[in-house]
């Protein structure tokens, strides 16, 4: 086996074993739970799982769409702890938050 394939072999077992993790850790499923921040990030996380599935199903190994995904998710993450913030306004954390951002 080439290298390249096992890198990919490895590759996709963390992402998949990191999307387990991630909806094992979830304590509950309601929908009045969406907005919190763990929830937006195991659903993007979901997404973005599903989504490099797909890429690298239809051929496009490596491509400007993998990486561009790949980057939207971890440009987004931020987005996920302001959002923490605007659920629970806490003084002093808006600006560490925007920080992050």
């Amino acid at each position: 086996m080439d290298t390249s394939r096992t890198r990919d072999i490895f590759g996709f077992t963390f992402l998949y074993a990191q999307l387990v993790a991630s909806c094992w850790i979830v304590p509950e499923w309601p929908l009045s739970h969406l907005g919190e921040p763990v929830y937006l990030a195991t659903l993007a996380s979901i997404a973005t799982t599903i989504s490099i599935t797909v890429i690298r199903a239809s051929g496009r190994h490596g491509s400007a769409a993998e990486r561009g995904l790949l980057a939207l998710f971890l440009g987004g993450m931020p987005f996920v702890y302001l959002s923490s913030w605007a659920l629970t306004p806490q003084s002093g954390w808006l600006a560490i938050e925007l920080i992050g951002v």
